[in-house]
């Protein structure tokens, strides 16, 4: 069942708005764009997040077989991996965990090299928008454009090691007048100790943002001897308001989900758009893929309007021909 007029004036409404010449929606994209991307340029490597972990649990496990052992949903498998090759390396699993991390950035920076050509991440480029937040660890949309630096945020970070990426983008220069950011809530491939895979990253994930919308002044997991070069609380809270980061966006700005299946796993996401729709924020909307309807988690809630397209193809059409008119899309193989 293709989508309503109703629905397809709202993404395309959302989409094409534009203040200062520049679009007011802030389009969130998933494993989905990558997947996109490689279709059409017959690229072997289409990797979501199962197929990810399934890369990782070939690396830990002597026996591929033994996957299907393991939990299913994907944030437990990436804690049972990081045990197993805690145990089978002597090692604590926090230090497991940063072998895995590596092993995960090496993986996708040398995609994002193979990667870097592909038309749809330029089409999403020269779309316009003055920010978009990416849910992958890849820098491939950033890496389209010749002109792109990386901005590490405060050094030291207000909110610790683990509140890194809600500063950490990309900056994409268009032309003399106009720029993107592209932001990583996930991490980074820059940095393989922001990448939040697993129960525990997600669990601390939620603290930090809590902490950053003032639920709390930090003292839950720093000691004083580590906040010295923050005297205060009004010097971090300071701090904290004049640094560009998404999840101020993410709060204030429409949203656009693309390419991105809002997964009951994202912690993270579902508690901001829980607050975004308690705090009467603009529109959120999910281009999502179901024949009959949208999957049933994203089906009649308060946070989003989800929008079913019958499949890929026919979204990423609709997408591009909102955003960049004359682009083509293929479907997936």
């Amino acid at each position: 069942m293709s989508p309503s007029a109703a629905d397809l004036a709202l993404a395309r409404d959302l989409l094409t708005k534009r203040s200062k010449g520049q679009r007011v929606c802030v389009p969130v994209f998933g494993t989905g764009l990558n997947i996109q991307a490689a279709t059409v340029a017959g690229y072997a490597h289409r990797d979501d997040w199962s197929e990810l972990l399934a890369k990782i649990g070939r690396h830990v496990l002597k026996d591929a077989r033994a996957l299907d052992d393991l939990p299913r949903t994907h944030l437990a498998l990436w804690e049972s991996l990081l045990c197993l090759w805690a145990r089978q390396t002597s090692t604590y699993p926090f230090q497991a965990e940063n072998v895995l991390q590596q092993l995960i950035c090496r993986e996708l920076r040398a995609q994002e090299e193979e990667c870097r050509s592909f038309g749809l991440y330029r089409n999403v480029i020269d779309a316009g928008f003055s920010d978009i937040i990416s849910l992958n660890f890849d820098r491939r949309i950033a890496l389209s454009s010749k002109t792109n630096t990386f901005v590490t945020g405060p050094n030291p970070c207000p909110l610790g090691s683990h509140g890194e990426s809600l500063f950490r983008h990309s900056v994409v220069q268009r032309d003399e007048a106009a720029r993107t950011r592209i932001w990583y809530p996930h991490g980074d491939v820059k940095k393989a100790a922001t990448l939040k895979f697993g129960v525990r990253k997600y669990g601390f994930h939620i603290g930090v943002l809590r902490e950053y919308m003032g639920g709390y002044d930090g003292a839950w997991r720093y000691r004083a001897s580590s906040l010295k070069h923050m005297p205060t609380a009004g010097t971090k809270g300071r701090l904290l308001r004049r640094t560009p980061n998404w999840v101020s966006l993410f709060l204030e700005r429409p949203l656009v989900f693309v390419g991105c299946g809002l997964s009951p796993q994202e912690w993270a996401l579902w508690w901001l758009l829980r607050r975004r729709s308690e705090l009467g924020a603009p529109p959120a909307i999910c281009l999502t893929i179901g024949q009959a309807a949208a999957p049933p988690h994203l089906r009649d809630i308060p946070e989003l309007r989800a929008i079913a397209f019958d499949t890929p193809a026919e979204l990423w059409r609709a997408f591009l021909s909102w955003v960049t008119p004359g682009a083509r899309v293929r479907s997936h193989a």
